[in-house]
């Protein structure tokens, strides 16, 4: 019997970081203190941390014929992510330049490129029992891409594989009495989204209000506080790990699905998995880039001897789990 798979489908984009000494005003400029290149996009961030720790990763998406889609389909290559289902079409790669002000506060400009473009027909056998699907909420910002979430959503939900949401800003804002909620096993808002998608400022409500819609589980991400999960018999605060230098925090939420997800699908418990989540975000955030410095297995165990022994004794399990597939 194959091993279960993360299967991917979202954005993948080139991230273009300008650390600036101030922000222009309209027809003026003003130097960078550094610019920097690096393989980003939500959903690929989650595929490289599964697949980092030896989790069997498909991507599925579209990306460009340029010399941008070249370095992304290097990076997800380099990672171990499969790539058989990553279709390119001869338009724009999808581009995000954030502007890095001296007090830490972002500017995005965001070009969608060829995460917008129609993906065609997907494969019939794509998605297998004891699969995971993991969906961007940017793949429901546009008609198209929005279309083949929703296919994927169908097959996942015909093989009886796990279906999982990380809702972006605007899928929380326009999505929060949308019927597809109840077709999900988990769902990954941070606090802001989580509030948009119940109408509940309190993270506590607001999880319960989320449950109430449909999903099984509701894990909601509140940056170094930790997280809060609701679940079937659960209901629990799980705090982060304290990290001594926090380079950048662009992809930790991603880190998180990509750390729990992997956890999920050897079999732990909800509040391990969280644990682990944990673990990869905290490495995450250590180096810029959205997965530069996504963790190898080994790393998770050398983190959980300086900050959680407790979990060590699971860690190797997970190894073993990874090595019989």
């Amino acid at each position: 019997m194959p091993p279960p798979r993360l299967i991917c489908f979202g954005d993948l984009c080139i991230d273009i970081l300008v650390q600036a000494e101030a922000f222009p005003q309209p027809g003026q400029d003003a130097t960078a203190r550094r610019v920097a290149l690096f393989p980003a996009g939500s959903a690929a961030n989650c595929a490289v941390t599964a697949a980092r720790l030896g989790v069997p990763t498909q991507f599925v998406g579209v990306t460009g014929k340029d010399v941008l889609a070249d370095i992304l389909v290097s990076d997800l290559r380099q990672n171990g992510v499969q790539i058989d289902h990553l279709r390119r079409v001869d338009a724009p790669t999808a581009v995000t330049i954030a502007i890095l002000s001296p007090r830490g506060e972002r500017t995005f400009f965001s070009f969608r490129g060829t995460n917008a473009q129609p993906y065609g027909p997907l494969p019939a056998d794509l998605i297998a029992a004891g699969d995971c699907l993991h969906l961007s909420g940017y793949s429901f910002q546009d008609d198209s891409s929005r279309a083949t979430a929703l296919a994927l959503m169908q097959q996942a939900r015909a093989h009886g594989a796990l279906i999982a949401l990380d809702p972006s800003f605007q899928f929380a804002r326009e999505h929060g009495s949308s019927p597809l909620l109840a077709d999900l096993d988990f769902i990954f808002p941070s606090q802001e989204e989580a509030r948009l998608l119940s109408g509940a400022g309190d993270p506590v409500e607001a999880a319960a209000r989320i449950r109430a819609l449909g999903p099984k589980t509701v894990v909601v991400k509140l940056g170094e506080s930790g997280c809060l999960i609701l679940s079937e018999g659960v209901n629990a605060h799980v705090p982060a790990y304290p990290v001594s230098h926090v380079v950048d925090t662009t992809g930790a939420g991603d880190a998180f699905c990509g750390g729990f997800l992997a956890a999920v699908l050897a079999g732990w418990n909800v509040q391990q998995a969280a644990r682990l989540g944990h673990m990869t975000a905290a490495h995450v955030i250590g180096a810029l880039g959205g997965h530069t410095a996504a963790p190898s297995l080994a790393d998770l165990i050398a983190f959980a001897t300086q900050h959680d022994t407790a979990l060590l004794p699971a860690l190797p399990g997970l190894d073993r789990w990874l090595r019989s597939r």
